[in-house]
């Protein structure tokens, strides 16, 4: 009789329970997903294998997703922050001790963590302390191949996801300086999408919405024009859960307003807004300050 691999079996359960929680943040049961999360990242605690290290950082996405969701934007720092750093002390080879100090992420779960660490600090209020981290992890995807995420070099999923970051982080840092580094995101990243559209479209769907909130607030007929154009790419892209139907209303209200049809853009926007109470604190807030500011929001 063979003998029981009990590791494998271990690492199939967290993998199936990964794939309940992913339901659950489809399904906005933001509770199950956050506890679940936090209890296989308790479970792991010390990964013993890049498994276990990439199982790791699934379970920060969902954890640190549902904390900002609830803006509880200074715990998802806090738990990223914690588990990025078992992340980086993984080595396979219990050979070489990496140094706190200007080390580099050296795996792509380590790359993914660290993505998930700049998102939760540009939520929690440093958006150009985010937009840094994240321009570093593009370069580090581009200059080692070790690393690969399944594409070619610096062209797979979790390259455009770090663009899009960047891409989201300058719109929140909102400087004119900041922009530079957007257009970089838009150069690096538009080149990615025709390879990514067919297998990954809700990213190349993700990106599309950030890359249009950004021209968005570019005050150009030009760039409204580019922005409602990426808005229109974005929207077939994107897949049908509960959570889409509940925000695809920004994206479609955003739409009308940029062609012209403000006030059914406004009244579009406002009721998605109030749509996201309860599950979508952080985004109920947010967006309703931006609507004041932008003289969309309209009675309920």
């Amino acid at each position: 009789m063979e003998p029981i691999d009990l590791r494998s079996i271990r690492n199939a359960k967290w993998i199936n329970r990964l794939d309940e929680l992913r339901q659950s943040e489809d399904n906005l049961e933001t509770t199950h997903q956050i506890q679940g999360a936090r209890q296989i990242i308790a479970e792991i605690d010390t990964p013993a294998s890049p498994t276990e290290v990439t199982l790791l950082a699934d379970a920060l996405e969902l954890a640190v997703i549902g904390h900002c969701n609830q803006n509880e934007t200074s715990g998802a720092c806090q738990l990223a922050e914690q588990t990025t750093e078992l992340i980086y002390e993984y080595d396979p080879n219990r050979s070489l001790r990496w140094r706190r100090v200007g080390r580099a992420p050296r795996s792509l779960a380590a790359i993914r963590a660290a993505r998930v660490y700049a998102q939760a600090i540009e939520l929690d209020g440093d958006p150009d302390d985010a937009i840094h981290r994240l321009l570093a992890l593009h370069l580090r995807l581009r200059q080692n191949p070790e690393l690969g995420d399944g594409q070619p070099l610096g062209t797979g999923p979790d390259s455009l996801r770090v663009l899009r970051c960047v891409l989201s982080s300058v719109k929140r840092e909102g400087s004119h300086a900041s922009r530079n580094f957007a257009d970089f995101a838009r150069q690096q990243g538009d080149g990615l999408l025709d390879g990514l559209v067919d297998g990954f479209p809700e990213d190349c769907a993700s990106y599309l919405h950030r890359a249009a909130l950004e021209r968005r607030i570019r005050q150009s007929a030009g760039a409204q024009r580019e922005a409602a154009e990426l808005l229109r790419r974005s929207l077939p892209l994107r897949r049908d859960t509960v959570r889409d139907r509940r925000s695809r209303g920004m994206a479609e209200g955003d739409l009308l307003v940029l062609r012209g049809e403000r006030e059914a853009g406004a009244e579009l926007l406002t009721r998605t807004v109030e749509n996201f109470k309860p599950d979508l604190i952080r985004h109920h807030e947010s967006a309703q300050q931006i609507l004041v500011e932008r003289d969309l929001l309209r009675a309920a």
